[in-house]
């Protein structure tokens, strides 16, 4: 917890929005590679989402440990900071939430709404509590990926009307993060069913290779039906689905860090054609293999 006299050093730390805001639109995303920082305040929103690595987030209500697909909360006002970074990246979405008039709509009644814009959530020092989701699915990351990076491809172009595609995109990811109960528990797979642990090793490590559900269900030690059933259970998504994240997150880092065409990384991937690997990747991303390839570069 924060101590009282630390409150002052903290607090003077404060980041604004005004200089990050470009033709007076209050709204932004920057992406860093973020090293121990000591904990401060900010003058607006903060949705932050681990790009990879892993870190201690410090709040004023303690420490919690977050890692690659983690998506983390500041609400304005909020204290927080990092602490034993590991190859931490980080994608920020910085915003003002008073100065973009968002509709409220019934998002108050969801679950994670209080995490989200810090309503009713404080800390020990009576500042707005900073907070965690951490036990998102492949599938509800890999669309929060989607809806970032469509959010700046339209800051980045800033055709007429991308205001408007920006707020609503905003919208669509308050409405996913809001429908979470903050602060769950990471790995709920673990804690809840240990049945897929060798399961889900397996795959992590022969992902590139041609997998029958009639083994995956067998390593399990179930029936292919109960297989299913428990494995959408324990990670949200269904084995297919969760192979094909597997494999598009090869082929999202190959696209960062090698020179390869979109038709070697599909089959590098396992993906087979570029057609296919395209395919996936705008369903999955909102946006075409060769924009994400553009935006990891910048």
């Amino acid at each position: 917890m924060i101590k009282a006299a630390e409150k002052i050093r903290w607090t003077k730390r404060k980041f604004v929005i005004k200089n990050f805001m470009r033709d007076n639109f209050p709204l932004f995303i920057n992406q860093v590679n973020q090293i121990d920082q000591t904990a401060h305040t900010h003058d607006f929103t903060e949705i932050v989402l681990i790009e990879r690595g892993s870190g201690v987030h410090v709040t004023g209500r303690g420490k919690k440990s977050v890692s690659m697909g983690d998506v983390l909360i500041a609400p304005r006002g909020a204290v927080h900071g990092y602490e034993n970074t590991e190859n931490l990246r980080l994608l920020n979405i910085i915003f003002d939430i008073a100065l973009l008039d968002l509709p409220k709509g019934d998002l108050f009644g969801l679950p994670g709404y209080n995490t989200l814009v810090g309503h009713g959530l404080y800390d020990s020092s009576g500042l707005p509590a900073a907070g965690e989701f951490t036990a998102l699915n492949p599938e509800e990351i890999n669309r929060i990926c989607g809806i970032v990076q469509k959010m700046r491809l339209e800051l980045a172009d800033r055709r007429a009307g991308y205001k408007s595609e920006c707020v609503s995109l905003l919208l669509s990811l308050a409405v996913l993060l809001a429908r979470k109960p903050g602060g769950e528990q990471k790995n709920a797979h673990s804690a809840t069913d240990n049945k897929l642990e060798k399961t889900l090793d397996y795959m992590e490590r022969h992902w590139h290779e041609k997998m029958e559900m009639e083994h995956l269900a067998k390593l399990s030690n179930c029936s292919l039906r109960n297989f299913e059933r428990v494995f959408r259970k324990i990670t949200g998504c269904s084995p297919a689905s969760y192979i094909i994240d597997l494999k598009l997150r090869r082929a999202k880092n190959l696209l960062k860090n090698s020179k390869l065409s979109i038709s070697e990384i599909a089959a590098e991937t396992g993906f087979g054609t570029g057609a296919y690997l395209a395919r996936q990747f705008k369903k999955n991303f909102s946006m075409t293999a060769k924009e994400y390839r553009s935006f990891s570069a910048s």
